[in-house]
């Protein structure tokens, strides 16, 4: 077998895969440090993957590589390390999670709304200043000082990631609307909203400490609902109003 470690959210797994794939994908996150956690793939594990995409590939909507027992085996990587970080406070969230002068902004919406199309108006407005730490699921560790964002290999069809660790100052749920407005929310209406973004563990005390966690994600961290259409002007308004109104 092909074995690396690899250090994600401050903790070093060394992984055993049956294909390069994995190993390639995570090439910046490589190191010679002592694992703390070993993650060895099997048949069983891919195969789960596949399962759950099963529905997707025979519609021809998952095809090529996504649909490849290298793609599966990866995302199984992803699911073991996902469950192991749970017991250190840390979860994946599905959004796309954007630096802007040493700062994070997260940024999630529902399959096609265009989060990502929304981050690269980031990009486009604040050029060198800012960084696509992640494009699809970064990492957040919540301590009692703050919340941070930890970039992984886990970035969607893209590739796009940073081997970065940023504090998180504040979080946007994305709308597509005519004219751009951006309101705050409370914690119940960001929680309810948080939760369809986040990883869901396979174990019920994976998933109570989850839901733990994202409570205190809610007291911590501003949130609010981003209306926008995709001209530059929404990426503006996203980042003053939450630069200006965080907690």
């Amino acid at each position: 077998m092909i074995e690396f470690t690899i250090e994600i959210a401050d903790f070093r797994f060394r992984i055993q895969t049956f294909y390069e794939y994995a190993k390639n994908k995570c090439v910046d996150y490589i190191t010679n440090e002592t694992p703390d956690y070993y993650i060895k793939m099997n048949s069983e594990r891919i195969h789960f993957e596949r399962s759950k995409a099963q529905n997707l590939i025979d519609s021809g909507k998952l095809t090529g590589i996504w649909a490849s027992d290298e793609h599966f085996e990866f995302l199984a990587i992803y699911r073991c390390i996902c469950e192991i970080l749970i017991d250190h406070n840390t979860i994946a969230f599905h959004g796309t999670a954007v630096s802007v002068d040493g700062k994070a902004y997260l940024i999630a919406a529902s399959s096609g709304v265009g989060k990502s199309t929304h981050a690269r108006l980031w990009k486009q407005l604040f050029g060198t200043r800012a960084q696509i730490i992640n494009d699809d699921k970064p990492l957040l560790k919540i301590t009692n000082e703050g919340v941070w964002v930890y970039g992984s290999p886990w970035s969607g069809k893209d590739d796009l990631n940073t081997n970065v660790y940023v504090p998180l100052s504040a979080m946007g749920f994305l709308k597509r609307a005519v004219s751009n407005e951006v309101k705050p929310m409370n914690e119940g209406e960001a929680f309810t909203c948080m939760v369809h973004q986040i990883y869901h563990s396979e174990y019920f005390t994976g998933t109570k400490k989850i839901l733990q966690l994202v409570l205190d994600l809610c007291r911590q961290v501003s949130c609010y609902e981003i209306y926008a259409n995709m001209n530059p002007g929404a990426a503006a308004l996203a980042y003053n109003t939450m630069k200006h109104n965080m907690r």
